[in-house]
């Protein structure tokens, strides 16, 4: 079972950055761990799951730490917090 801290407000996406199919790469998804630090800014980005062709993780990765968020909170306080992003890649 999956522990969930109850004081804590998650990140809230506030700039999404632009998602593309790399050429010659087929769609997919990608699912990443993005860390958000305590300034809303994508610090890292790790395969979770989906495909591992490392085209479309690298474009996913590349979004990922473009992505801004309003920080993640924890009794008032900005915390930087680890969460799950997936990214569907569709035809052009």
């Amino acid at each position: 079972m999956l522990a969930v801290d109850e004081d804590l407000k998650p990140p809230i996406p506030r700039d999404r950055a632009r998602l593309t199919l790399p050429a010659g790469a087929r769609p997919g998804r990608v699912e990443l761990d993005v860390r958000v630090d305590e300034q809303g800014s994508v610090s890292d980005a790790i395969w979770a799951g989906g495909s591992r062709d490392s085209a479309l993780v690298a474009s996913a990765s590349a979004c990922a730490l473009g992505m801004r968020f309003i920080p993640a909170e924890r009794a008032g306080r900005r915390v930087a917090v680890w969460c799950r992003q997936q990214f569907d890649f569709a035809h052009r």
